[in-house]
C-alpha cells in the first residue's frame, strides 16, 4: 500500500496496487487542482472579509468608544475594589495573628492558674487532714480529761470520806 500526502495536507490517499501509474497520476493532479481551487476561494473570501472588516472596524471603533470607556471605568472600579479587598484581607490576617497571640497568652495564664489551683487544692487537703488529726487528738484529750476528772472526783470524794471518818471518830 502506498500513502501519498499533498502539500503537507494531512489527507492521506491509499492507492490500491491494481491501479496503474496513469490513474495514480490523474488522481494526484485532480486532487492538487481541487486543493488549489479551494485555496484560491478561501483567499478570495478572506480578502473580501478583510476589506469589510477594515471599514467596519473603524466604524465599530467610533460606535463602541462609549462602551469601551464604560468598560474601562467598570474595570477600574473592580481593580479598586480588589485592592480594597486585598487590604481588608491583610488586615484580617493581621487581626487573626494578634488574636492567636492573645489566645496563646491566655492559655498560658489559664495553665498557670490551673497549676496554682491544683497546688492550693493539695495544700487544702493537707490542711483538712491535719485538722482531722487535730480534732481526733482533741477528742481523745477531751475524753482523757473527762476520765481524769472522774478519777479526780472519785479521789477527792474518797479523800473527803477518809477525812470525815477520821474526824468523826473519837480519839481514845
Amino acid at each position: 500500500m502506498h500513502s501519498v500526502t499533498l502539500d503537507g495536507s494531512p489527507k492521506k490517499r491509499t492507492l490500491s496496487r491494481g491501479i496503474s501509474e496513469d490513474e495514480s497520476l490523474r488522481s494526484l493532479i485532480k486532487e492538487s487542482e481541487s486543493s488549489s481551487r479551494r485555496l484560491a476561494r478561501s483567499d478570495s473570501r478572506a480578502g473580501t472579509l478583510k476589506r469589510k472588516t477594515d471599514s467596519q472596524t473603524e466604524q465599530d471603533l467610533f460606535m463602541g468608544l462609549p462602551e469601551m470607556l464604560e468598560l474601562q471605568a467598570s474595570y477600574d472600579e473592580v481593580v479598586q475594589e480588589l485592592r480594597g479587598l486585598e487590604v481588608e484581607r491583610e488586615t484580617l490576617l493581621f487581626q487573626v495573628d494578634v488574636l492567636q497571640d492573645t489566645l496563646e497568652g491566655v492559655e498560658e495564664l489559664l495553665a498557670e492558674a490551673q497549676r496554682e489551683a491544683g497546688q492550693a487544692n493539695k495544700e487544702l487537703e493537707q490542711e483538712r487532714e491535719a485538722k482531722r488529726k487535730l480534732e481526733s487528738t482533741v477528742c481523745s484529750l477531751m475524753q482523757e480529761m473527762e476520765r481524769l476528772k472522774e478519777v479526780m472526783q472519785a479521789h477527792v470524794k474518797m479523800s473527803q470520806q477518809k477525812d470525815t471518818r477520821w474526824k468523826i471518830r473519837p480519839r481514845t
